[in-house]
């Protein structure tokens, strides 16, 4: 019994526990599952070991001095990404600067919510309770305005969230990077590249604490999934550390498990189909991201089915019949109980 659990129970523990506790709880529960089906002791197991979760720790250790640390569920390249945005390079003025980074990676990755929480732990002389945060969602008609700002006709400078996070220090994060012009990219290219910038108003010069985050779903050079993404010049990708942001699948199931710990037949569902998706139904494997499967568990816990909860949020009433029925038949969908439960887990930053 204890061999047939083993690789349940390993996927189980690739989350942060208390092994120790783990094997102690694991042990007097098997007792009581003897002669019972796999399917009932797993739910045994997983109710045993779903209290054990040990928050992720992510630590900031700033030049400052000081260390700044959050507990609670974290993607696994957070501690990368923030390892990423405290590293400074030399600059031509003499005071170092950091990083541009872009991040690549599928819909729904988390990579905003990251970069928000990297900004909140990195203290400096200058912002002694974290990094601002700035954000901003670009699109091909996104004009270069949005990034330098404009002069009014009163002769008013306009002051963009760039220009802020430019001049006085902060993370901004271009979400959607890849989805905007060349034009847009010319603008943004000047101010990365050197310690100043030239705006509408002047020039002017690039803080140290200043750290540009783009994030898209291609790599910049064009992607078969994401075909609406076109491919950037060299000279736009050469500014930039790239950091891949692949799903976090030990993450959504944990995540998931704050809203309906049941549901877990559904997110492991979500989890292989989105492999399938990949391969066989690129449009999609989109749609089967960790927002599926957190919605999904919020609908099961509300009453719906999982087949209900299939066209709600994956379909989306947007694929014919034969492309469910393929997916179907690769992966039929699985048995939840339609019941309201209590989360338990820790909370999400």
């Amino acid at each position: 019994l204890a061999d047939a659990i083993a690789p349940y129970l390993d996927a189980r523990l690739k989350a942060k526990v208390d092994h120790d506790a783990v094997l102690a709880i694991v042990a007097d529960k098997l007792k009581s599952a003897e002669g019972k089906t796999l399917d009932a002791v797993e739910r045994i197991v997983d109710a045993a070991v779903r209290g054990l979760i040990i928050p992720t720790v992510v630590e900031a250790r700033n030049l400052n001095g000081t260390v700044k640390k959050s507990e609670g569920l974290a993607h696994k390249q957070t501690p990368a990404l923030l390892k990423l945005m405290l590293a400074q390079i030399p600059s031509v003025s003499g005071t170092p600067r950091r990083f541009n980074i872009y991040l690549p990676g599928p819909a729904g990755s988390g990579k905003s919510t990251a970069a928000r929480l990297c900004a909140r732990l990195i203290c400096t002389e200058a912002h002694p309770d974290g990094l601002p945060f700035y954000y901003v969602s670009l699109n091909p008609q996104s004009s270069a305005t949005r990034i330098e700002g404009y002069q009014a006709p009163s002769g008013e400078y306009i002051m963009t969230l760039f220009r802020q996070a430019y001049e006085h220090g902060g993370v901004f994060l271009a979400d959607e990077a890849d989805n905007a012009s060349p034009n847009l990219w010319t603008s943004i290219n000047n101010a990365l590249d050197s310690d100043l910038g030239s705006f509408p108003d002047g020039m002017v010069q690039r803080h140290p604490d200043f750290i540009f985050v783009g994030a898209g779903n291609t790599n910049l050079s064009g992607d078969a999934v994401y075909r609406d993404r076109k491919p950037l010049d060299k000279a736009t990708i050469r500014r930039f550390v790239f950091l891949y942001w692949d799903y976090d699948t030990d993450l959504e199931r944990l995540v998931s498990d704050t809203r309906n710990p049941a549901a877990r037949p559904w997110v492991e569902w979500v989890i292989k189909s989105r492999a399938w998706a990949k391969v066989n139904n690129p449009a999609l494997f989109v749609y089967l991201n960790p927002s599926a499967s957190y919605d999904g568990a919020t609908l099961l816990a509300s009453g719906f089915t999982p087949s209900e909860a299939l066209d709600m949020v994956a379909l989306k009433h947007t694929f014919d019949d034969t492309a469910r029925k393929s997916l179907l038949q690769s992966n039929p969908l699985p048995t939840v109980p339609m019941m309201p439960v209590q989360p338990s887990l820790p909370g999400v930053n």
